[in-house]
Order: C-alpha cells, then sequence, then structure tokens
C-alpha cells in the first residue's frame, strides 16, 4: 500500500542517516598507500595531548580517527585550548576520506593534512597537520606543535610512533582492540554509538509513521485512533511469524548439508521436512 511504501521509504532514510552518523563520528583507521599500510585501529579514539612553544603555552588535544572531543559545543578531532584554558579554537574535524602522504625515509612517516577546522582564519581553515614517524621504542610520542608560519593556523606537530614504521602489524595482530592503557577515557564506544542512534531513528520512524498515517490515511480516526495509526500495522503483526519461519527453513537447509556432509545421504537416511503448519 502507499503508507506501507512511505512508511519503508521513512525507514530507509533514518537508516542510511545513522549509518552516516556512526562513520562520522568513527570511520575508518587505516591507510594503504603504494602497497604500504598505516594501521591505528587498535588505537581508534585515543586522546593524545601536547602543547606549543609560546609562553605560556597552549594546550592541543588530538584524538586518533574520531570526532572524540568537543569544542564550543562542537564535536572535534583536533583544538587548541586558550592559554587559561576557558575557551578553544577547533583546528579539525574527522574525515574519513583524507589519505596521507608516505615517505619511506627513516623507517617511515605518514602526513595528514585536515583542512577542516573552523574558517575565522580565513582560507583554507585552521589546519592540523600531524606526521606519524616511526620510533620502534615508543606507541605514542608527541612532539611540540608549531604553525608552518606565523599566523596561518596551519599546526604541524610530529608524532612519533612505531605504527608508523614500514611493515609493523601490531594493530592487526591484536584484532584492533583500543585498550586506552595509556590514555586518557575517549567516551562513547562504536556499539553505544550505534544502540543511540538506532534508538532515535526508531523513535522518529514511530512518531512521524503515525503522524503520516493520521493526517494522511486515516483522518477519519485522527490522531486519537492509535490502533489504526501504527506505521506498516499488518508488517509488525505477521513480522514473528515471519521470524520463525525463517528460522525453521534455515535450520532445515542446515542440517541437509551436514548430512551431505557426513554422508548420511542415499544411504536410507530421510531429509527432515518442515510441518506444513510452520508456513501458515
Amino acid at each position: 500500500s502507499a503508507s506501507m511504501s512511505s512508511s519503508l521509504a521513512l525507514l530507509f532514510v533514518i537508516t542510511g542517516t545513522a549509518h552516516w552518523l556512526i562513520c562520522a563520528v568513527h570511520g575508518s583507521c587505516k591507510w594503504t598507500v603504494d602497497q604500504h599500510t598505516l594501521d591505528l585501529t587498535c588505537a581508534e579514539g585515543r586522546k593524545l595531548t601536547t602543547t606549543d612553544e609560546k609562553l605560556p603555552p597552549h594546550t592541543f588535544t588530538f584524538t586518533l580517527c574520531s570526532n572524540g572531543d568537543t569544542c564550543s559545543g562542537t564535536s572535534v578531532m583536533a583544538k587548541q585550548l586558550t592559554t587559561d584554558g576557558k575557551s578553544c579554537y577547533n583546528i579539525g574535524t574527522w574525515k574519513a576520506s583524507i589519505q596521507p602522504n608516505y615517505v619511506s625515509e627513516d623507517g617511515g612517516s605518514w602526513t595528514f593534512v585536515y583542512d577542516t577546522g573552523s574558517a575565522d582564519c580565513g582560507t583554507p581553515a585552521r589546519t592540523w597537520n600531524p606526521t606519524f614517524k616511526c620510533d620502534t621504542a615508543t606507541e605514542f610520542s608527541l612532539g611540540i606543535v608549531s604553525e608552518s608560519s606565523p599566523g596561518s593556523c596551519v599546526y604541524e606537530v610530529i608524532i612519533r610512533s612505531k605504527y608508523a614504521c614500514t611493515g609493523n602489524t601490531e594493530c592487526a595482530s591484536s584484532g584492533g582492540s583500543n585498550s586506552n592503557s595509556s590514555s586518557e577515557s575517549t567516551g562513547l564506544s562504536d556499539g553505544s554509538i550505534f544502540l543511540i542512534v538506532l534508538f532515535c531513528a526508531l523513535l522518529t520512524y514511530c512518531i512521524v509513521g503515525y503522524i503520516v498515517m493520521a493526517k494522511k490515511y486515516n483522518t477519519e480516526g485522527g490522531f486519537k485512533d492509535c490502533k489504526n495509526n501504527i506505521p506498516n500495522k499488518q508488517l509488525w503483526i505477521v513480522c514473528p511469524k515471519l521470524v520463525w519461519t525463517g528460522c525453521v527453513v534455515t535450520k532445515e537447509h542446515s542440517m541437509r548439508y551436514i548430512n551431505r556432509c557426513r554422508g548420511k545421504l542415499g544411504d536410507g537416511y530421510t531429509e527432515p521436512m518442515a510441518d506444513n503448519d510452520d508456513y501458515q
């Protein structure tokens, strides 16, 4: 029906939006350039802190592969705090599509240019320009932040890390787990974000679907007719039965495959057949 099509279209849009939101917060933390790979998945969300060379110094925070920090109410990847610590500047937001420049000298180095900060400096926007350099003796060691030129708002920093060394596979070997053993807490996990977004998506689907049903398809009952304003009501009624049928069919096919592998078929063994009642 038209109402079902509209509601399913709405659910599709909400699901796509949820996927986009999750990717916007957490994305891939692994890059391959010229068949060489920088894998930071085991440190994704790790918050690193350093300062610049000014007196008194500014504090800079950098959350790996994530907009895991906040600045003036905005989720950011990197920020600069004022000397008194009372305000901050967004100097870079996470963007998974940005690729690094790889150089093989001295064990390997990877330079990123995140020109995704606030635009108060003009064009380009405030830019976070970290370079990961190979250092087998440390996990992460940040140098002092400096501007590429005075007033440029392009902030450069050297981060020495064993993960930047050419051929390093320690993150892959650890299964991509992030223990945060030597870092600050980075907030919500991917699972928590997914559940929050899923709940918001379902709530939006129910509210918007109810309004659409009441105003467009059930005008006689209006908003007071709760029973007939449920979006995709027939689908949700048959959903448990469809799930049960799917489980039965999956079990049958699995049993057939297992029995075939065991060599029982063709030896007087009868394949299990589902009761017709299971499909009704």
